[in-house]
């Protein structure tokens, strides 16, 4: 789920995004619908790269019965422990991880791998090659020796947005699941 300004939303390739409810009556239904695990994505807190609304947060997860991991502005370990003790159960990394590899293994010596996750968002270019989205490194082959870097060390989970895919109702890219499995598994 997409968080923004309080609210869920949605979007098409990662804009326009829009409105889809309030939250707490959204976690109710995945409740109802007895759901495995929510992941929520702040998107504006990762643009703001610190601004998480974390008595959202709490309501959220004291209203959830399911895991939840959240993902968004967690920039320093202060921010993870917040969240944990708020109910959180794994968190989601990814320009923190870009920024310093190493705050994935501080969060993971301290917390555990399966309480941390590293989101990329993957975007194909012109060429129809992958690229990670918003980054510096824009070829397929560092985008596949990134995930491989990710993937050496200490983390839960990897979590791959496609933003070609976002919100078209396309379905998955089983290319870049092919390409993807060989070296996370």
């Amino acid at each position: 789920m997409l968080l923004k300004d309080g609210y869920f939303v949605k979007t098409t390739k990662f804009k326009n995004p829009e409105y889809v409810g309030d939250p707490l009556n959204i976690v109710k239904i995945f409740n109802d619908k007895e759901a495995d695990e929510i992941t929520i994505f702040d998107i504006g807190a990762s643009m703001l790269e610190d601004n998480i609304n974390y008595k959202l947060i709490e309501n959220i997860a004291s209203n959830a019965r399911m895991p939840l991991c959240y993902g968004g502005g967690i920039t320093n370990i202060n921010q993870v422990e917040k969240l944990f003790s708020l109910g959180i159960e794994k968190i989601s990394i990814s320009r923190s991880f870009i920024k310093s590899p190493n705050f994935l293994n501080l969060i993971s010596k301290k917390f555990g791998s399966q309480s941390v996750a590293v989101t990329i968002d993957l975007d194909k270019d012109k060429n129809n090659n992958y690229i990670i989205d918003n980054y510096v490194s824009q070829k397929e082959s560092e985008c596949i020796n990134f995930i491989k870097e990710i993937s050496s060390h200490k983390v839960g989970e990897i979590i791959i947005n496609c933003k070609h895919k976002d919100g078209t109702k396309e379905g998955y890219d089983i290319k870049l699941i092919d390409l993807i499995y060989p070296i996370t598994n």
